[in-house]
């Protein structure tokens, strides 16, 4: 596994910490903590921007739902994907194939 991209739509607002999402997102963590590879992570949060408060409370809420030691297993990084600021995509595909 060289990478994987979970994308969250935050069509109201921000994502909520009991939105089943999160639930399939740690679902695949420990599908991926089992087979003992090592896989980036990239949370891709669509229609946000970095410093929007609904991204903000996304990222909180992902954080606190899934256990640290899982969330935190491989490489994650998050990011706001936009229509106008395409640069974040970029972003997301560095993260992903940076060794």
């Amino acid at each position: 596994c060289n990478g994987i991209i979970f994308t969250f739509g935050t069509t109201t607002k921000g994502i909520k910490p009991d939105s089943p999402s999160i639930q399939y997102l740690e679902e695949s963590l420990r599908s991926i903590k089992n087979d003992k590879t090592q896989c980036k992570i990239a949370i891709a949060i669509e229609g946000e921007i970095e410093t929007s408060a609904p991204f903000e409370m996304s990222v909180a809420s992902i954080s606190s739902s899934i256990d640290s030691q899982l969330l935190f297993n491989n490489p994650i990084s998050f990011f706001p994907i936009h229509r106008d600021f395409p640069e974040q995509m970029l972003r997301l595909i560095a993260f992903l194939l940076r060794d």
